[in-house]
C-alpha cells in the first residue's frame, strides 16, 4: 500500500526512531484545548469511513487512534 510508504515521509518519521506509542495516550494534553475540541468534532464526523457492520469497540478504537494521531501531528508540527 502506497500510503505506508508516503505517510512516514510526509510526517518526517524516522524509522530508526520509532514513536513511543505509550505517550500517545496523553498526547491530547500537548495541544491547546480549543484545538483538541475541534479534533474531537472532526473525528466524530469521520466515523462514516468504517464498514457498516463495525462493532462499537471497533468504532471507539478508530476514534481513539485517529484522535491520537491528529494530536501527535499537530503537536509535532504546530504551524499546521
Amino acid at each position: 500500500d502506497i500510503r505506508r510508504i508516503l505517510w512516514p515521509k510526509l510526517l518526517r518519521i524516522n524509522e530508526a526512531m520509532p514513536i513511543d506509542l505509550s505517550a500517545l495516550t496523553t498526547i491530547h494534553e500537548k495541544v491547546p484545548d480549543n484545538i483538541y475540541q475541534q479534533i474531537i468534532k472532526d473525528v466524530l464526523r469521520s466515523g462514516g469511513h468504517l464498514p457498516p457492520d463495525s462493532t462499537d469497540t471497533q468504532y471507539h478504537q478508530f476514534q481513539t487512534e485517529l484522535t491520537q494521531i491528529i494530536c501527535w501531528v499537530l503537536h509535532r508540527h504546530p504551524h499546521l
